[in-house]
């Protein structure tokens, strides 16, 4: 981890110290910030990303002066709802703060994710003599 992204993760994590049902882990390989199983930042490439699913607030906080889009990839295509705060704000926590709140507030807002479990695959036929192996025609072969 870069010196500047454990900065960065330290930082918000000091900012939602004091917010409700906050959790952190790893993802795609950079530290994400929970509240009530939603994602609600993220810091990425020396970036905080915070995550508006509202569009009025999506668009105020894309409107700052030096904010940006997320772009994961580099292809060009953005992920909406997410905004890579003004790199500004790294030193001014007083400005970065009510932001992060928000997102904070707006993920504890939405419904509760749950770990969703695999559908149950059904078993590969077995021997010779189960229905569905019989019922599968073989192919035919070509004679040269």
């Amino acid at each position: 981890m870069s010196t500047l992204n454990a900065h960065l993760k330290e930082l918000v994590a000091e900012l939602s110290a004091e917010l409700p049902e906050v959790t952190e882990r790893r993802m795609f390989g950079s530290d994400a910030f929970f509240a009530n199983s939603n994602i609600y930042s993220i810091v990425w490439d020396g970036r905080i990303l915070l995550r508006f699913p509202v569009e009025a607030r999506f668009l105020a906080a894309e409107g700052l002066e030096g904010s940006g889009m997320f772009d994961p990839m580099g292809t060009g295509k953005t992920m909406r709802g997410w905004v890579a705060m003004p790199e500004t704000m790294i030193d001014d926590v007083e400005a970065l703060q009510p932001w992060l709140e928000e997102a904070h507030r707006m993920a504890m807002s939405q419904p509760v994710k749950k770990k969703g479990k695999p559908s149950p695959r059904p078993s590969p036929p077995r021997g010779r003599g189960s229905a569905s192996a019989a019922s599968v025609p073989k192919k035919k072969t070509k004679k040269a």
